[in-house]
């Protein structure tokens, strides 16, 4: 599947009401042989910043979450904890470089702005940050981007 494929994938099980976390999982649960209605569940929490509460980024938590089945060894290793983290460090690091930032409300532009203003820029930033933030999160995965073991 090519990256505007599954971009594509990520928007569409947005558009039918998935947040963005799940939208992500979704997009990739094939790839991990996960059922949907399982996927859906357990990335249903991480929505909205993470239960809406505008903090770390539904998808980007959705990417962490997947990066967690690409880095293979049985818990609870020390090491394997440990090259996990450095996997989510290097996501993290290179998806706030690409969309300026991993907190929800700062990536909807919900700060410092008037009431009227964050609904208005809430109702049109959040389609556009959906696509930007899908394709910040599809490279991630071989042959787009790095694995665990790189």
């Amino acid at each position: 599947m090519t990256i505007e494929e599954r971009v594509q994938k990520g928007i569409s099980y947005f558009k039918q009401g998935y947040n963005c976390a799940q939208s992500v999982v979704l997009a990739f649960a094939e790839d991990y042989e996960l059922e949907e209605a399982f996927a859906a569940h357990i990335s249903g929490s991480f929505g909205g910043g993470i239960g809406r509460m505008r903090e770390t980024c539904g998808t980007a938590c959705g990417m962490f979450m997947l990066a967690g089945l690409e880095v293979k060894g049985e818990y609870p290793d020390q090491e394997l904890k440990k090259k996990n983290y450095e996997v989510v460090q290097r996501l993290a690091a290179d998806f706030k470089a690409e969309t300026g930032s991993l907190i929800c409300k700062e990536l909807l532009g919900l700060t410092a702005l008037s009431p009227k203003l964050k609904l208005w820029r809430r109702l049109n930033l959040a389609r556009m940050n959906t696509t930007r933030n899908a394709r910040a999160s599809a490279w991630w995965r071989p042959p787009f981007g790095f694995t665990a073991n790189t």
